[in-house]
């Protein structure tokens, strides 16, 4: 597989991947060439996952329109857990 090719990944599995990967470049240990090589590869991730929950968010977007036959127009809001 090529080191950018994410396409096995699954969503939590890129997550799970650059969560180490934000560690890591946190840490400060790692050589400049190392830390943008990480940096490259979260960026990378951070878009699959993006485009990941776009697709979602689509499914979820034709999945509405067609409840009971009739058009119905959703909106469909990602918020972090706000009390």
């Amino acid at each position: 597989m090529d080191s950018n090719d994410f396409s096995s990944y699954s969503y939590e599995s890129a997550v799970i991947e650059l969560e180490e990967i934000i560690k890591k470049l946190e840490t400060g240990n790692s050589s400049l060439e190392e830390a943008m090589d990480l940096y490259q590869k979260g960026v990378l991730l951070s878009n699959y996952c993006n485009s990941q929950l776009e697709n979602a968010e689509k499914k979820i977007m034709m999945l509405a329109d067609t409840v009971g036959g009739a058009k119905i127009e959703t909106e469909f809001n990602v918020s972090s857990n706000e009390s």
